[in-house]
């Protein structure tokens, strides 16, 4: 197993198991990306694609955005649209 991985992110069985058995455990399919843009402000944002429907979450100041109010995401070209003015002023 990789020294440098956290053990919550640690999947043994892919190292001491075979590929079959390693894949009927499901408890590990699970991926959480997290990311912070900084930089010029704009509406629209590209997310690239395979995006899950409903997994986007947009946060301004702590606060959780309202998906369908405070901004769109077009899931088939990974595209994330901002609708609340206050998260398009001037922040940084």
């Amino acid at each position: 197993m990789p020294a440098n991985l956290p053990p919550d992110f640690a999947f043994q069985d892919v190292y001491d198991t075979s590929l079959t058995f390693a894949q009927q455990v499901t408890a590990k399919d699970r991926w959480l990306l997290t990311g912070k843009y900084s930089g010029d402000v704009s509406s629209v944002y590209q997310l690239g694609f395979n995006i899950v429907e409903n997994s986007v979450k947009v946060l301004l100041n702590g606060q959780t955005l309202t998906a369908g109010v405070d901004y769109v995401v077009d899931y088939n070209v990974g595209q994330l649209t901002i609708r609340n003015d206050a998260a398009l002023g001037s922040w940084c």
